[in-house]
């Protein structure tokens, strides 16, 4: 069982994160959510090519998740099907299906879980949960499987009944935020609106927006959004960034025969995870923490919870005009006392290592693989550690100054490719291009420039310099 601090962390943070925008603070979210058990495809739609989840709708939701993606497919088996039938809820389910080589091969792919499944499993949640959690619906389907079922399938127009029949189902969620509850189809961006004005009642909030530019006023009627507003703007825009990894066509075919899941998209998707974790907060922070949506495959865990807390607090401590704010979060909590603060203030200004464990940061999701979040203010940047439980959080792995032309430059971009090239073992062409972005911005033009470099290594707690001539290759 999932504790408050998952199930309910927007209650539980309300306090501090209730009077922010929707664009103010980052949600977890579930890329392909309802792709996490195949129920029938097609040849080229097995497991390893169509599922991108292992959890559950109920179970990605008690994980923390807060924006669903739902494709829905109308999958139609001729002989099997009636027509009468055809227009019968069960055979909507969450499909996973592509068209690319539709000319040679048809369409590929494979439908999940029913969408009267993820309806039941989103009302199950919020009736003792009062979240909100948005359901987006996009790459709506009809198709027709060809003769056998596990040949391809073939693509037909949706018709006004299919979006009816659809629709009804989608109609059951409780807890609906309709266009009326907000005033009417009156554009204000659903981004503008408080979290407090989504649940600040106690109540769940369930946000529904239909990705067509069809059927506007049955979008409406059934209490959904539709995707644009009357003017043509999007109805909820954020800025989004993702921790997923995408099969090719030659993974796909490889995937069909490759029974150890490797080129599966779950198994290249922990791939993914391992090496990109590391580095996504410093990403992030590359990127003026701006994200307020983070999109992931394969939820098993608190991770994505715990990223997303770490980027939401220090943004809200950064506009409050909170000076050099700390924000640790540890298996989706956050962590506030002041031994483990000051532990963590001390092992960065110093460059130390530390464990990232129970007995530094306390255990409050018993039984739960945990990761450690840290981002703080650091010689003028903001600066992201994470560890897995029972990992080092590298602190003494930093990049100290940067010197180019007698000019100091370390960027936050610049900051985050020479620290990931340094722990890696890795090296970097100097050039304008590499150090300050663009010829523009040459401190020296027209000189041949001297680069240094004052770091310290992964693992190394010597401070180590660098100096090498414009056009040369700084190596670690």
């Amino acid at each position: 069982m999932a504790p408050p601090s998952g199930k309910g962390w927007m209650q539980e943070h309300r306090d501090v994160l209730g009077e922010r925008k929707l664009s103010e603070i980052c949600l977890p979210a579930s890329h392909d959510a309802g792709t996490y058990r195949l129920e029938h495809g097609t040849v080229g739609g097995s497991k390893g090519t169509v599922l991108t989840q292992t959890k559950s709708i109920s179970e990605q939701l008690e994980l923390g998740v807060r924006r669903l993606d739902i494709r829905p497919t109308l999958t139609i088996v001729p002989g099997e099907h009636s027509e009468a039938k055809r227009r019968m809820e069960a055979f909507w389910h969450c499909g996973h299906y592509t068209g690319e080589g539709k000319d040679m091969v048809g369409w590929q792919g494979g439908s999940c879980a029913p969408i009267t499944e993820v309806v039941d499993h989103i009302n199950r949640f919020t009736e003792n949960n009062a979240e909100l959690i948005i359901v987006d619906i996009s790459h709506v389907y009809a198709l027709e499987m060809n003769p056998s079922i596990t040949v391809s399938a073939t693509e037909r127009q949706l018709l006004p009944e299919d979006w009816d029949n659809l629709f009804r189902i989608l109609g059951r969620l409780n807890c609906l935020v309709t266009t009326e509850r907000c005033g009417g189809d009156t554009g204000k961006p659903l981004q503008d609106y408080k979290l407090n004005d989504y649940i600040g009642n106690g109540k769940a909030g369930v946000v529904v927006i239909v990705d067509t530019d069809n059927y506007r006023d049955q979008v409406i009627k059934h209490g959904f959004w539709p995707i644009r507003t009357l003017s043509g703007q999007p109805y909820l825009s954020l800025n989004e960034t993702s921790v997923t990894r995408m099969q090719t066509a030659t993974e796909a075919v490889v995937s069909l025969f490759d029974f150890t899941g490797a080129t599966s998209v779950l198994g290249l998707t922990e791939k993914e995870h391992k090496k990109e974790f590391p580095w996504f907060l410093q990403n992030v922070a590359a990127n003026g923490l701006q994200a307020s949506v983070v999109w992931m495959d394969k939820i098993e865990n608190s991770d994505l919870l715990t990223f997303c807390l770490a980027i939401s607090y220090y943004r809200c401590y950064r506009d409050q005009g909170k000076q050099n704010p700390i924000v640790i979060v540890y298996g989706g909590n956050i962590v506030t006392r002041p031994d483990a603060q000051g532990r963590v203030q001390e092992a960065f200004n110093v460059g130390r290592s530390l464990v990232a464990n129970n007995d530094l940061l306390g255990d409050t999701w018993p039984g739960m693989v945990k990761s450690c979040a840290v981002l703080y203010e650091h010689r003028g940047l903001i600066k992201g550690r994470w560890a897995r439980e029972g990992s080092l959080l590298h602190f003494e792995n930093d990049i100290l100054s940067v010197n180019y032309g007698g000019a100091e430059v370390l960027s936050p971009w610049l900051y985050l490719r020479l620290l990931r090239t340094s722990a890696e073992g890795g090296s970097m062409l100097v050039n304008n291009q590499n150090v300050v972005g663009n010829d523009e911005s040459d401190p020296q033009k027209g000189v041949r420039k001297t680069c240094t470099v004052i770091y310290r290594g992964l693992d190394d707690s010597q401070i180590r310099q660098q100096r090498v001539l414009e056009f040369e290759n700084i190596e670690f």
